[in-house]
């Protein structure tokens, strides 16, 4: 019985890497068509819409609460069901309300256009969506339902790329406008397929919610995660913003596009890290660490081989990725992949100070690392172009591992290298 679970547990793994691999693959392999059939600048304004997108729906509407389902799930199991679906529901509504007021105070003090107005109220409706699949997929996962997880994880990654694809197909070409609205109204559709059961749970136990405990409760242990996520995505986010308010949407395009080649490395790290994680916390609660050290390394350096390849190779996957109006930003392609290097390494040793409940500590990297590489870019784009976007990112990556790297090595005791 013991070696089935065993069995069935690395099936599980290798299932959610399976899934991972080809939701972003799908992706990838549209973004030549896409680019191929838009002009740069709004190639540029999608790219930007792509990387605020997660801010929004995770961050931002969805507070982070992922890990309040995961924490109820396993110190509170008898209230795990609908309450906290429905108060998680109820905290990210709010919260979508919010911003919706906001907007409409911004329209009439003329700092908005109608048209900005629409278009942010369709980008902020489809961040709700994102925060509720986002929050009904971590249900899922810890149900254990496997199939369930990947057909709405398929139908959240793959659906609005099938539909731009379609539309491409028949008409040749596409806005940027067009293709934030595709994307938008794709993921509004599969979120209401997922809010749509979870409305009759949140009314048929409306009257046994205590709306202020369960807020708090979910703010309380929802925090390090918000503040960690939240950091993650502005590094991530804060190059390509910045270069369009410095430089112009077209550069955020071929920013991009070199950004998404050096993302194969970061999809393929992400990917494997659904059977790392498992591995790693494992091998942590029984104190084999030789154990840890010695596939780590052997993780670390086949990642190192992959980034390797991936720096020789970069300029003819640019090619097959976009055109050769692109390649003057092959040079920086290598600086993106290291970067992303330094960032798994970040990942890699993060998850020791999870299993060790040092939130306080978790965190701490992210954020110094996302508020100097905002310093950095505020300071250099305007000097150096948007070039210099890459190097920040990759110092901002390095910091961000040698400080958890000194966390777990010297305050845990801990080592993988």
């Amino acid at each position: 019985m013991g070696i089935y679970r065993i069995k069935n547990s690395y099936l599980k793994s290798f299932s959610y890497l399976a899934i991972e691999i080809l939701t972003k693959l799908i992706p990838f392999l549209s973004v030549p068509i896409i680019v191929n059939h838009t002009s740069k600048s709004d190639f540029g304004e999608f790219s930007l819409y792509l990387s605020l997108l997660p801010i929004l729906g995770i961050v931002i509407i969805g507070a982070g609460q992922k890990t309040a389902i995961s924490r109820v799930w396993v110190f509170a199991s008898e209230k795990r069901t609908s309450l906290l679906t429905a108060i998680t529901m109820l905290n990210s509504f709010f919260v979508f309300l919010v911003c919706v007021v906001l907007l409409f105070i911004f329209y009439f003090l003329q700092i908005l256009s109608f048209y900005m107005l629409a278009i942010s109220l369709l980008v902020l409706i489809a961040g709700l969506a994102y925060a509720f699949i986002d929050l009904f997929l971590q249900k899922i996962i810890l149900l254990g339902s496997v199939i369930t997880h990947h057909k709405f994880y398929f139908l959240k990654q793959v659906l609005p790329y099938i539909f731009v694809l379609l539309y491409i197909l028949l008409f040749k070409r596409i806005s940027g406008f067009l293709l934030i609205s595709i994307f938008s109204i794709s993921l509004i559709l599969v979120g209401f397929i997922v809010i749509l059961p979870h409305f009759r749970l949140l009314f048929s136990n409306f009257h046994k919610l205590s709306i202020k405990k369960w807020v708090l409760y979910c703010l309380y242990y929802s925090k390090y995660a918000l503040i960690s996520a939240g950091s993650a995505f502005v590094l991530n986010f804060a190059d390509r913003s910045l270069i369009a308010v410095f430089n112009s949407t077209k550069e955020v395009a071929e920013y991009s596009i070199a950004y998404t080649v050096g993302m194969i490395l970061s999809l393929l790290v992400l990917a494997l890290n659904k059977v790392w994680q498992p591995f790693i916390l494992k091998n942590l609660k029984e104190k084999r660490f030789e154990k840890i050290k010695y596939y780590g390394r052997l993780y670390i350096i086949l990642v190192l081989i992959f980034a390797i390849l991936l720096s020789l190779f970069g300029k003819q996957i640019l090619l097959f990725i976009s055109n050769e109006t692109y390649l003057n930003v092959a040079d920086i392609i290598p600086v993106i992949v290291f970067g992303f290097f330094f960032y798994f390494l970040y990942t890699l040793y993060s998850n020791i100070t999870f299993f060790y409940k040092k939130m306080h500590l978790f965190y701490v990297p992210a954020v110094i690392a996302a508020l100097l590489n905002v310093i950095l870019n505020l300071i250099l784009i305007p000097s150096f172009g948007y070039k210099i976007a890459a190097w920040t990112t990759l110092i901002s990556y390095m910091l961000e591992f040698i400080m958890v790297y000194y966390i777990s090595t010297i305050l845990l005791k801990v080592r993988i290298l």
